[in-house]
């Protein structure tokens, strides 16, 4: 009896996963566009990162790590100066510390 139970159990629970998966929306969003999620950020962008009020597509950056054109590196740690998220440059002033 308690065996029959814990596979209904089981069964159960792998249904609801199967069905919430089926209803993310993910890997859909391009590096920059808007976002809830870091699972719908497009490879190679892989956080949501809220950026100037808004949640962003980013991606982790530095020197050995660059940009794609159009974006740029700036400093998203004050701790941690050699590393970045890229954002794109038209929303980036010019007095922003970048990495490279």
């Amino acid at each position: 009896m308690a065996l029959s139970l814990v596979v209904m159990r089981t069964r159960t629970a792998l249904l609801w996963l199967a069905l919430g998966l089926a209803g993310c929306d993910t890997d859909t969003v391009e590096l920059g566009g808007k976002c809830s999620d870091n699972a719908q950020c497009k490879d190679p962008s892989d956080t949501c990162m809220l950026v100037a009020g808004e949640h962003r597509c980013t991606m982790a950056c530095s020197k050995e790590r660059r940009c794609p054109n159009g974006y740029v590196c700036p400093v998203t740690d004050p701790a941690n100066r050699a590393a970045g998220s890229c954002l794109l440059a038209s929303e980036i002033g010019p007095n922003v510390v970048k990495v490279y």
